[in-house]
């Protein structure tokens, strides 16, 4: 039993590192109560505006899925989230108590997905769609949609490339595209992959791609075409195998564009199911064709066939212990920056780094400027990199730089983490 403020905690639900979600009461009035507490007693910034977003984010919204909060309090150095309690588990839960029965599953989908349809119609995009982030009341087969700290309120964003410990999400369940490897965007097609990622655990019983290794992880959201659901669970009706792939589609263009024609199609699911579990098929996402008020440009790069070979070529000979210089060049606009930015799945496979210079107009009379870009943003990826790394390339970096290494740069470096 834990004591915070006017509310007596007496159930943990789940834990992240950073954050605990705890089942307990209001004193005053014993109203039943969902609270997060921060884990360090001296949160980061970061931690505390992400607490702060997430508050405004759910109190906006007024969506039925989704849990408005009743208090923002401070607790100290830190800050408490605090919910009215509709009852429920955690998904996570849920999923560890075994094998969800097929009817149960299926409407559970369909709630999140008609949850998510109404999250994207008000603008906001989720970015961290998993089980830890859904509550299930499995006698009314209701779900709700908390964790908005990484929220976006914007139609899309250009992901960075960062270090793994950088990235925003969990990153099972972590679309292509969010890894900032894939040269794509993130939009609400992105939920939807992370709502795909869940579904597979939902029905299944196991993550698409299982592994410790962060960079191997990423690797196979990028490029690995997961087992298919009905091959995990042969009793798996075959058209929810195929709707859960095609949210896994690794390009944003080949999944479901719209979660509202998704939730038709899990609706639809639900009303065919037979009692004996068999499942009548029906062609999936037509509701797509009928969404309108967004244009969706492809982000595929189309014509550039050669040049990709050529690319790629010189990436494997790297690989292979070779060093070559490769100039890209052309007018303004052509799209030389996105041709180049397609090597970056290649590169995570290796567990590598990419980083850019350009030679532009504005800077051509400053001698070596492309070079001196590509290594401060270099730098700046390595900064984002766990000490132990970061120390393993400064050491490797004075070994090789000897007497013309500059130890005051060495520091500042050191100092910036």
């Amino acid at each position: 039993m834990l004591r915070v403020h006017q509310y007596t905690l007496v159930d943990p639900l789940r834990g992240d590192g950073h954050s605990d979600l705890y089942r307990g009461h209001r004193n005053d009035d014993l109203l039943p109560v969902l609270v997060e507490v921060l884990v360090d007693e001296y949160p980061s910034s970061t931690q505390l505006a992400r607490l702060r977003h997430e508050y405004a984010i759910e109190k906006e919204l007024g969506i039925a899925g989704v849990l408005a909060p009743i208090g923002l309090e401070e607790l100290g150095h830190g800050l408490v989230l605090v919910w009215a309690d509709p009852g429920g588990v955690p998904l996570r839960s849920l999923l560890r108590s075994g094998p969800v029965p097929l009817a149960l599953a299926l409407q559970i989908a369909a709630s999140l997905a008609v949850t998510l349809a109404q999250v994207h119609a008000r603008g906001v995009i989720h970015k961290d769609i998993n089980p830890d982030n859904v509550l299930v009341d499995v006698e009314t087969r209701r779900t709700y949609l908390i964790g908005f700290g990484r929220a976006l309120r914007l139609s899309h964003e250009t992901p960075l490339m960062t270090s793994p410990g950088a990235l925003e999400g969990t990153l099972a369940y972590l679309s292509p595209e969010q890894t900032g490897r894939m040269n794509r965007i993130v939009d609400r097609r992105s939920d939807l992959y992370s709502l795909g990622v869940v579904l597979y655990e939902l029905f299944t019983g196991a993550l698409p791609f299982v592994t410790n290794d962060v960079m191997e992880l990423l690797y196979s959201h990028l490029v690995r075409r997961p087992e298919s659901p009905h091959t995990r669970s042969p009793g798996l009706p075959l058209l929810v195998s195929d709707l859960v792939m095609k949210l896994l589609a690794k390009n944003a263009e080949d999944r479901y564009q719209h979660a509202r024609a998704l939730a038709e199609d899990l609706h639809e699911c639900v009303d065919r199911l037979d009692p004996s579990g068999t499942l009548e098929s029906f062609p999936l996402a037509r509701g797509d064709r009928h969404r309108g008020g967004e244009l969706d440009l492809p982000q595929r790069l189309y014509g550039r066939e050669a040049e990709l070979r050529a690319l790629h070529r010189a990436w494997e000979r790297v690989a292979a212990g070779g060093t070559e210089l490769l100039l890209v060049r052309g007018y303004s606009g052509i799209g030389k920056s996105v041709l180049v930015h397609e090597i970056h799945k290649e590169l995570t496979g290796a567990q590598g780094y990419f980083v850019a210079g350009k030679f532009d107009q504005l800077g051509r009379a400053v001698p070596y400027a492309a070079l001196a870009e590509a290594f401060r943003e270099f730098v700046h990826l390595l900064l984002t990199e766990p000490e132990p790394e970061l120390e393993r390339f400064r050491t490797r970096l004075i070994a090789a730089l000897g007497d013309n290494a500059g130890s005051k740069a060495l520091e500042i470096g050191r100092a910036h983490v």
